[in-house]
């Protein structure tokens, strides 16, 4: 850092030294007399000067020309000079806007997500990004030095108004918005690309801008990016899908699908969501009593409600002693009428009503059961509902899932599902009406239906 400041402050000095030199001009004279000739008589003149700007030959005074001779080796000097000093404008303020405009958080992600090329652009701009206020200073100080130095040469080209009038259309025009316009659509790539251009400027300004730096990040503090809020990230998501297509259809791979966005939004609602808004309210829940017997009654009752774990209550439905696995009725014979309570009755946790889905969800994950019990938490004696793995998945992909024997869409709001309702057939040949199949005859496909039947369904893919 030492060696740092002092080549800083070398370079500082140098061109504070350069700057402050006397520029030669055709407005001032040499000191003394000054002889002349007059190529058509032969005459000689003795002239002297009177003041810096005026000389007296052969008793008439002249006055010196305030303005460059056209075409002249100062002419060009100064011409090229102003030249160079609204580019640098243009080269600063493009940066400024250009680099100062990459949120941190957004160039993280571009370092780790982005294609090869975008990566290397993020990652050799990342340190300057890091120092965010002394790039601000730097950038600034490299602007407004140009800036400030062209009407100074232009005046030695034209009339004081007129250099206003050209300094300030070729800045706002030429230093401004070309550069602008460029570097907001391309500040990463140009950035990187004149990366080192910038860490040669901030050498030379080190000893103004890095105080000044430090002292902006005391005051406002260090620049960490921009992080996202729940309800911004979500409209955030939603803004993806509308750019990326309608109905579904994709304008380019980059767009968001209608279903990616109502599962990544219903991800972000589950944080807020208690176990309370997706369980099923206990006098909706399909439940056998300890008492009841598995006859020909019994198992269709079962295999008619479609559940792959039914509770077991004894006495009253508030009295929950555990859950029966349907596929264990496989190896039962309704002949034999088994009482329901020397199945293999397994135990499920018991949550509150008030826990978040998330939590729920992770009792689920570690495999001991996809069922629970819901209680009351201001009563733990009292159940309200029964809650399981699907209920969760449904809040969180926000659709309903309906599986071959669902008879409701909704089982607290009692929406049917769209089926008509089938006849099946006992193993004694007696025939029942139900809300789902129950031993039914599958349909027949005749020759090729099965064929085009899959022909159709791939069609899309």
């Amino acid at each position: 850092v030492g060696m740092g400041s002092s080549l800083s402050l070398s370079l500082f000095l140098a061109l504070f030294l350069f700057l402050s030199l006397p520029l030669p001009s055709h407005s001032s004279f040499e000191l003394g007399e000054i002889g002349a000739t007059d190529s058509d008589t032969d005459q000689c003149f003795y002239c002297t000067q009177k003041t810096p700007k005026s000389i007296e030959c052969d008793g008439e005074e002249y006055e010196a020309s305030e303005y460059d001779k056209p075409f002249s080796g100062q002419f060009w000097l100064d011409l090229g000079l102003c030249i160079f000093f609204i580019i640098w404008a243009g080269i600063m303020s493009g940066l400024t806007l250009g680099l100062l405009s990459i949120d941190p958080v957004n160039l993280e992600i571009l370092k780790k997500s982005g294609d090869e090329q975008t990566r290397k652009y993020a990652q050799g701009i990342a340190p300057l990004i890091d120092h965010h206020h002394l790039l601000l200073v730097t950038l600034l100080m490299g602007n407004a030095a140009a800036m400030e130095s062209l009407p100074i040469f232009l005046n030695h080209l034209v009339h004081p108004a007129i250099a206003i009038v050209i300094s300030v259309t070729m800045v706002l025009l030429f230093g401004e918005i070309v550069p602008q316009a460029i570097c907001s659509a391309n500040g990463l790539a140009i950035g990187y690309h004149l990366r080192y251009l910038v860490y040669v400027v901030i050498v030379i300004f080190f000893v103004v801008a890095w105080p000044l730096s430090k002292l902006l990040d005391c005051i406002f503090g260090h620049n960490e990016g921009t992080i996202y809020r729940r309800a911004e990230l979500k409209e955030l998501v939603a803004i993806h899908g509308v750019e990326g297509g309608e109905n579904g259809e994709h304008v380019n791979e980059n767009g968001l699908s209608p279903d990616e966005i109502t599962i990544i939004r219903g991800a972000l609602d589950m944080t807020k969501k208690t176990v309370q808004t997706a369980m099923t309210p206990i006098d909706r829940v399909f439940m056998l009593s300890t008492q009841d017997k598995f006859d020909q009654e019994t198992m269709e009752r079962v295999l008619t409600a479609g559940h792959s774990r039914v509770p077991i209550y004894h006495n009253n439905k508030e009295s929950i002693v555990g859950m029966l696995l349907t596929k264990n009725l496989l190896m039962l014979d309704w002949n034999d009428e088994v009482p329901v309570a020397e199945c293999p009755i397994r135990r499920f946790p018991t949550v509150p009503s008030n826990m978040p889905l998330y939590d729920i969800l992770n009792i689920f994950q570690t495999g001991k059961s996809h069922m629970a019990t819901v209680l009351d938490p201001t009563d733990q004696l009292s159940i309200v509902g029964i809650i399981t793995l699907e209920d969760v998945l449904e809040e969180l992909i926000q659709e309903e899932i309906i599986d071959e024997t669902d008879v409701f869409v909704d089982v607290v709001k009692q929406i049917r599902v769209a089926a008509v309702g089938l006849k099946f057939e006992t193993s004694h040949g007696s025939k029942k009406d139900g809300a789902g199949p129950l031993f039914a005859d599958p349909p027949i496909l005749k020759e090729g239906e099965l064929h085009a039947s899959f022909d159709r369904s791939f069609d899309k893919y």
